[in-house]
């Protein structure tokens, strides 16, 4: 069975985050989807199985910032999906993270690799 909802901020946060979801998926079986690019930074928690992204032949970290996307993406699952995002306004990301936004375009960098 599969739920997905979207979550609006509160007044306080909606100058910097666009919305929330979330997704739980425990279909029996790959499931497969096309993501496509939304011109925003998202941060990303995998509570389930993390997801495979096929065209780039990588495994998403358990939690990540992931940049502005210049193309689609194809990710599969790996087991139960269990994932909360946050998406930031476009232009307030560069508030959170203090490095060039520039250096996410087309990354999912694990939340481990960024400096405090």
């Amino acid at each position: 069975m599969q739920t997905f909802r979207i979550i609006q901020p509160t007044p306080a946060l909606k100058p910097f985050i666009r919305y929330y979801w979330i997704l739980q998926d425990s279909t029996s079986g790959i499931v497969s989807q096309r993501t496509l690019p939304t011109g925003c930074i998202s941060l990303v928690f995998h509570r389930g199985e993390r997801l495979k992204v096929t065209n780039r032949n990588e495994l998403q970290p358990h939690s990540f910032i992931c940049g502005q996307e210049s193309g689609y993406s194809d990710v599969t699952s790996t087991g139960d999906i269990e994932m909360i995002v946050v998406v930031f306004q476009p232009h307030a990301a560069k508030i959170f993270f203090r490095m060039p936004v520039t250096l996410l375009r087309d990354r999912n960098v694990a939340v481990a690799d960024i400096e405090n």
